[in-house]
Order: structure tokens, then sequence, then C-alpha cells
């Protein structure tokens, strides 16, 4: 059973944190597309280099142009889930830094 709360926060914190580009792996991927739709990939399953990943493992899809992620495009993946058979889920450094975050934020105000 999914914990409800957590996916919001999850894409809460992945949508501020490419938003301000906490992640290198991610700007480095948009840096490389230049212009069209990037997944942002569970990094428990990373698919080969040019392919897509399964849908339960791409967390979302953003917008980047001209090398620059518009995190304001951001989109969830209905298909993701926290938890397959591949584990739960793992985030980049960046990513998982800005998770931490805001459920430290989020535990303070509670």
């Amino acid at each position: 059973i999914e914990n409800a709360a957590f996916l919001p926060l999850l894409h809460y914190a992945l949508k501020t944190g490419l938003a301000e580009g906490v992640d290198d792996v991610q700007r480095n991927a948009a840096i490389q597309l230049q212009n069209g739709w990037m997944h942002v990939h569970d990094e428990r399953n990373i698919p080969p280099l040019g392919r897509i990943g399964d849908p339960e493992d791409i967390i979302a899809t953003v917008l980047v142009q001209d090398g620059e992620i518009n995190a304001d495009t951001y989109q969830p993946m209905p298909a993701y889930r926290v938890c397959t058979s591949y584990g739960v889920t793992k985030l980049t450094d960046g990513l998982a830094r800005r998770l931490k975050q805001v459920l430290l934020n989020r535990r303070e105000k509670q």
C-alpha cells in the first residue's frame, strides 16, 4: 500500500529542484537533448542509452528548450510506481537532497 501523501511531495520536490537546477545529471541531460521532452527516470532501473524506460520507472516529463529545463511543464507520469521489482524510489543525488529537504520541512510543520 502506497503512502498517498508521498507522491505529491515527491513531485513537488522534483519540480522545484528542476526549476532551481539542483541536479547535475538532469541539467546535463537537458544540455545534451537541447530541445524536446525529457523523461525524469527513477535511477533504480536506468534504461539503455537512447531508449525509453519502463513507464513505472518514469517519474515525470519536462520540456527542454535550448538546453534548459522548463520546470513549469513538469508532468507527473501516472504509471510511475514508488516500489517495483527493482526496488524503491532511487533519485539522483541533487534530487534526493531536495526531496530530503522537502520531507524535513514537512515534518517540522507537523
